[in-house]
């Protein structure tokens, strides 16, 4: 993900894949030095919505320090503080560490990974074709769609698109012989097990998806 008004970067996780194992040919700019943990920090990018790598990518341009209103200039759609603590979640469960500091007015990310990221936050992102991925979702969205089944996108779909999807909801429920809150349980459940965290707000009435993740559903209904 870029700065406002950029695009998602698409194909992390497979590029780093690809060559986290090459000690030559490096990117225009980037050291020859290939850092330790590329794979896993590649992997943590796949897991990471939009919202999330535009987070890094800003930071990345500042040096990897920057004061909170510069980055709320940058990126004024963002939630910062909610942000963060996504991605930290996600740093947890892959590299056993934070991956950013907020220190006062400042946010800064740790010394520890600054390497892999600039490695492949400077890299091109994949064509689709070269990735296998043609709808262009990160490597856990891409796992989050394919294991939905259709009552679950019908409900995603409800929320979306639908001011008030309660009765949408109930109908889909009632539909395939279950309960509403177990029907949203279910699409939690399925995001928890690929992209690590859920994407319903839970207790919301009526039913909504979470904030930064609401990009990502749109583009899974969009191409179910």
């Amino acid at each position: 993900m870029l700065l406002a008004g950029g695009e998602a970067r698409t194909g992390k996780v497979e590029r780093a894949t690809q060559d986290a194992a090459l000690a030559g040919a490096p990117t225009a700019g980037v050291s020859l030095h290939q850092p330790s943990d590329l794979d896993s920090v590649g992997r943590l990018l796949g897991r990471l919505g939009h919202q999330e790598v535009r987070l890094l990518e800003a930071l990345r341009s500042g040096g990897w320090e920057m004061d909170a209103d510069a980055l709320a200039q940058a990126l004024p759609d963002l939630p910062l503080e909610h942000t963060v603590d996504h991605i930290n979640a996600h740093s947890l469960e892959w590299l056993g560490d934070t991956l950013i500091a907020c220190e006062g007015d400042r946010c800064l990310l740790t010394d520890d990974f600054r390497d892999e990221l600039e490695v492949l936050l400077a890299r091109p992102p994949l064509e689709p074709e070269a990735t296998g991925a043609a709808d262009g979702l990160p490597a856990g969205w891409q796992e989050f769609a394919q294991q939905l089944d259709g009552c679950q996108l019908e409900a995603l779909r409800a929320i979306c698109e639908e001011a008030d999807p309660s009765q949408a909801i109930n109908r889909i429920a009632e539909a395939n012989m279950t309960m509403p809150q177990f029907l949203i349980d279910s699409i939690n459940q399925v995001a928890l097990d690929t992209v690590g965290d859920i994407v319903i707000q839970p207790d919301s009435d009526p039913p909504a998806i979470e904030e930064e993740d609401l990009e990502m559903v749109r583009q899974v209904i969009s191409e179910a």
